[in-house]
């Protein structure tokens, strides 16, 4: 078993594994990437307010030191501070005394004459002057909840007179930011798994499309067996049903002997129905021939009004039977040349010509030409027959279309022979048009283009 077989049989299997590995794939890659993105984002918001806490920190830092050696100026400086400026939540200066910091001035009373000798002043002290560290307060307090107020724990070393002296700690609130990147986050958030959904939709209805490619290939394949099978039947079927018209017409005219009426209404009936059986068996021949591409067209330049006159000649019988004026008063000096397949402008002309016959009670069908904007020869057959309403000249000429009502039912036909008319015209470069009033008759009209001299 080949692989295209092996696919084809188990198709269903592998269209199902092939959804489910998208609609896990592609959201967890969409998904990956926006977390990707946020993380970046975050990151890089907590590197600007690093540098925001630590510029926060120069500032304040002249004007802290410029009354160092006062203390009680400073704790005012301090409290002057916290209240001007919310982002500052904490702000201390302590004293070094040999190895411990004494808290000399702070916002935080409780926290007075306390001394320290821990990491974070040790740390700060000893960066250069006018520099300093800044810690996020979630890398501080390992316990601390997410959705607690962020702080930034500042540290910068204290001077005087060129000599490190102390140290300025500072705590200062990223609330603001914090909240602008929340929300921005769940706004990234909602957006993400609404993206979601609409791939995961998207991708169910890409499968769903995969199976209707797949159905498509199927009819196309029955298709072409159908058009195969039309042409070899309709092949096959000439043979007999010339047979059968060749012999009812040999009965008919005596090859056999005398036969009586009976016989020869029998024979008559035999010979109309081969008669529509052969046109029905060249309708789907032709109509296979052309959707094959197959169609045989050859093209040549003439004067068509023999062509014209010639089946004018044939098919005024059929309208004499009925009673009809078949009318044709023109002059070959009045057809200009043009490229033309004899055969078919026949072929097209017996067809509509045919059909007005066919379609008309009483009255007349009038054959006329004209030279069309001097640059078409226009064929023209108007009847006063049934006619047609604007639904019905919309629909004439599609395949296997017919006009239904009380005046048609008892007319025989396929409904072929007009698109055939049309391919046909449309293959030897012209066009067709149709006028009609329903009551008052139609006009068929084929033009072609004029052989300029």
């Amino acid at each position: 078993m080949n692989l295209e077989k092996y696919f084809e049989k188990n198709r269903e299997i592998f269209q199902l594994i092939y959804g489910i590995f998208l609609i896990i794939l592609i959201p967890l890659l969409i998904f990956y990437n926006t977390f990707f993105i946020i993380k970046n984002y975050n990151k890089s918001i907590d590197v600007s307010l690093h540098r925001h806490s630590l510029s926060i920190g120069r500032s304040v830092l002249p004007y802290i030191e410029e009354k160092i050696d006062k203390q009680e100026i400073t704790q005012e400086r301090i409290e002057k501070l916290l209240k001007n400026n919310s982002e500052l939540l904490e702000l201390s200066v302590a004293i070094k005394n040999d190895e411990d910091f004494i808290v000399v001035a702070s916002s935080n009373k409780e926290e007075l004459e306390k001394k320290y000798n821990n990491y974070f002043y040790q740390f700060s002290f000893n960066q250069k002057i006018n520099d300093g560290i800044a810690i996020d307060s979630l890398n501080i307090d390992n316990d601390k909840k997410v959705e607690d107020e962020r702080y930034w724990k500042i540290g910068m070393p204290l001077t005087k007179n060129g000599k490190k002296i102390g140290v300025l700690s500072m705590k200062t609130s990223s609330k603001i930011v914090d909240e602008l990147t929340r929300e921005n986050r769940n706004k990234s958030l909602y957006l993400l798994f609404a993206e979601i959904i609409i791939v995961v939709l998207f991708i169910l209805l890409a499968v769903r499309f995969w199976d209707y490619i797949l159905l498509y290939k199927k009819i196309k394949e029955l298709d072409e067996m159908k058009d195969e099978f039309i042409s070899i039947a309709s092949h096959e079927l000439r043979t007999p049903v010339t047979g059968i018209k060749g012999y009812s017409s040999m009965i008919l005219d005596g090859s056999f002997g005398e036969v009586n009426e009976k016989t020869r209404n029998a024979a008559k009936t035999i010979l109309s129905a081969s008669e529509r059986l052969g046109t029905l068996v060249d309708d789907l021949l032709n109509v296979s021939r052309i959707e094959q591409g197959r169609m045989e067209i050859n093209i040549k330049k003439q004067n068509v009004y023999e062509t014209v006159d010639s089946v004018y000649n044939e098919l005024k019988i059929q309208a004499d039977e009925k009673k009809l004026e078949l009318k044709f008063n023109s002059n070959k000096k009045e057809w200009p040349e043009i490229n033309i397949d004899e055969e078919k402008l026949k072929q097209i002309l017996i067809n509509l010509i045919g059909n007005s016959i066919k379609y008309t009670k009483k009255g007349s069908i009038i054959i006329s030409n004209y030279i069309k904007d001097n640059k078409f020869l226009a064929i023209s057959i108007k009847d006063t027959g049934i006619g047609m309403d604007e639904e019905e000249r919309r629909r004439l000429f599609q395949k296997f279309y017919r006009v239904k009502n009380e005046n048609t039912k008892k007319i025989v036909g396929t409904g072929l022979g007009l698109w055939i008319t049309k391919q046909i015209v449309e293959l030897m470069g012209g066009n067709i048009f149709v006028d009609s009033i329903k009551g008052t008759g139609s006009e068929f009209t084929i033009i072609f283009p004029i052989i300029k001299k």
